[in-house]
């Protein structure tokens, strides 16, 4: 069955039908917080406008995932929910990928568990070069292995090259703490927008001006263009989509080595603060201000880069480019245990 896209170039293309499962915790698409819940509809919403079928499927129950997908007669399933990767090969598609967006699977003191948890032939879809590099570091077959960059809707996210808040940086995330918003809270030139945490663990005051609440994913798309640049000083990332959006909506950014996956650090609006200097206060005032003064002069160029680089209906074809290559090496391998049999 064929059908014609209208997404970039016009060609023909082979309908795939396509499953993503979630948490089942957030709703999908999510009400306000949820960036593997965005993540995964906007998969959905890219595949369609390719013109393939997405079903996506969201529950804690295993036997609903089971009786679900059985029904759908899938080419690809891409499981996204780690308590689910070990029925992904039971579930009835021709072929299934696995998605880990958990960043303590990728600690040292977790790579028998990270081995276990990935057995198996399923493919892996790897946020970043480094959990790619460090599968393989594990022992995973280099074969199974993509790269799946978390993307920006530049047709969502407002810019503009005057933003109303200049001198502000902004902090978007959960409060928790491992972003360690706690570091730089009294830094009163950022402000910090997302959900709360619990205020004794995250080390963290909200009842302070800089405080903004939980913001709906409108209201970033809306809102983040107004601010200089984006701050994220997390102890564990795997792949933030946060600093893909403040690209996209022309904002420089200051991260952790932890939160620079798939960022070019080279570019004077990207500021990468070394783990070793992290609680150095004066130093990370002194490079988020600067990294504010570069940005505000390169917003177009920020723009740009964001676009090249993260834009949703750019990556999205990658993947349906990754998902046929992975078909054509299914139907391979299954015309060859035919072979054997006859």
């Amino acid at each position: 069955m064929t059908a014609e896209i209208s997404y970039y170039p016009q060609v023909e293309v082979t309908i795939l039908r396509i499953c993503h499962i979630g948490h089942g915790i957030l709703p999908i698409p999510p009400m306000g917080w949820g960036a593997v819940e965005s993540l995964i509809w906007n998969y959905k919403y890219w595949l369609q406008r390719s013109g393939h079928e997405c079903f996506v499927i969201n529950t804690r129950e295993r036997s609903r995932v089971v009786a679900q997908c059985a029904s759908l007669q899938l080419d690809i399933v891409h499981v996204h929910c780690e308590e689910f990767f070990g029925i992904a090969q039971t579930l009835g598609a021709k072929v299934c990928i696995l998605c880990s967006h958990w960043p303590m699977f990728f600690e040292p003191e977790r790579a028998a568990q990270a081995i276990k948890c990935f057995q198996g032939n399923c493919y892996i879809a790897c946020l970043s070069e480094r959990i790619r590099s460090r599968l393989i570091q594990l022992g995973v077959a280099p074969q199974r292995l993509f790269l799946a960059k978390n993307g920006a809707r530049a047709d969502l996210c407002r810019f503009t090259d005057k933003p109303q808040s200049p001198q502000k940086s902004i902090c978007l995330a959960a409060i928790r703490r491992r972003k360690r918003q706690y570091l730089i809270q009294d830094i009163d030139s950022i402000d910090f927008v997302g959900p709360r945490g619990d205020p004794k663990l995250a080390q963290f005051d909200y009842s302070r001006p800089n405080y903004l609440g939980e913001w709906s994913k409108e209201s970033v798309y809306y809102r983040l263009t107004d601010y200089a640049n984006l701050v994220l000083l997390s102890q564990l990332e795997v792949a933030p989509l946060s600093t893909c959006e403040a690209l996209m909506a022309g904002l420089g950014v200051v991260v952790s080595e932890s939160a620079a996956a798939n960022l070019d650090t080279t570019l004077p609006f990207v500021s990468v603060i070394p783990e070793s200097r992290v609680t150095d206060k004066a130093f990370v005032r002194q490079v988020i201000e600067g990294n504010r003064r570069t940005s505000l002069q390169m917003r177009n160029q920020i723009r740009s880069y964001a676009v090249k680089e993260f834009d949703w209906g750019k990556l999205i074809q990658q993947y349906i480019r990754n998902l046929e290559q992975m078909l054509g090496t299914w139907t391979d391998a299954s015309s060859a245990a035919k072979r054997e049999k006859s």
